[in-house]
């Protein structure tokens, strides 16, 4: 399993950080975990390519982490010589159905290719069984359709949150995870309902013990956090802001 950070910024792309989107290679697929502005540019930057993305999986409906889905189906239906590796999933909250209908239907031309369709499959809370790995749905606090996924290998778990607060449904999510990459987009005296700050994150660490993890999701006012004096009584666990374009074996 290996995860490549396309985008770790916030609503608003800076120099640095792209928004929200995410490869992971597990099994034989390469997935998008989010697909924010500019996802597709990142891929081509991280020397992979849209056209062999075999899934996607959206945290939520928010356009930072949504808004590459319909340049993501363009570019599948007009790339040329190169063609898709063949179909394109999209699993989201069943609210996800309505936008994907509705805007399919409003740009059909264009982004609807018979020959290599994309298909929607909404999930809910449970337990999933794909080809070479298994994954775990849980629910979100931080919208009404916001989802969490904890992907599992035999040798490894790894839970990307999307945007989220701290819930019964997180703790039990990071419970011992392996790695965890989990969005930091506020301050401790800045503090937002739906979403993390470095506090609540420690709360976080001392129930769920990951093993390893990564903050991403983040604002220019914590460009400068001191990860190591934050967490200073959780330096046990492998802590680390995200960076785009980095990648990291998973295991």
């Amino acid at each position: 399993m290996r995860l490549t950070i396309l985008g770790s910024g916030y609503f608003i792309p800076t120099l640095n950080r792209n928004t929200s989107g995410y490869l992971l290679q597990i099994g034989n697929e390469s997935v998008l975990l989010d697909s924010g502005s500019g996802t597709i540019r990142q891929l081509a930057q991280a020397g992979h390519s849209f056209l062999h993305i075999k899934r996607i999986f959206y945290s939520h409906l928010h356009l930072d982490h949504i808004a590459e889905f319909l340049p993501i189906l363009f570019s599948r239906k007009y790339a040329k010589p190169e063609r898709p590796a063949g179909e394109l999933t999209i699993h989201a909250h069943p609210t996800f159905g309505d936008y994907y209908r509705e805007l399919t239907r409003l740009f059909e031309k264009w982004v609807i290719d018979p020959e290599y369709p994309t298909l929607f499959q909404p999930l809910t809370p449970g337990e999933y069984d794909f080809p070479g790995y298994r994954f775990k749905v849980f629910t979100s606090n931080h919208t009404p359709e916001s989802l969490m996924y904890r992907f599992e290998s035999e040798q490894v778990s790894f839970l990307y949150t999307g945007d989220v607060d701290l819930c019964a449904d997180l703790f039990a999510a990071a419970d011992k995870v392996d790695w965890l990459l989990i969005e930091c987009g506020n301050l401790d005296d800045n503090p937002a309902p739906g979403h993390m700050n470095p506090t609540k994150i420690k709360q976080l660490l001392e129930k769920a013990q990951p093993r390893h993890v990564i903050l991403t999701h983040i604002p220019p006012e914590l460009e400068n956090l001191d990860i190591r004096q934050v967490f200073r009584e959780h330096l046990s666990i492998s802590i680390e802001m995200a960076a785009d374009l980095k990648s990291y074996y998973l295991g």
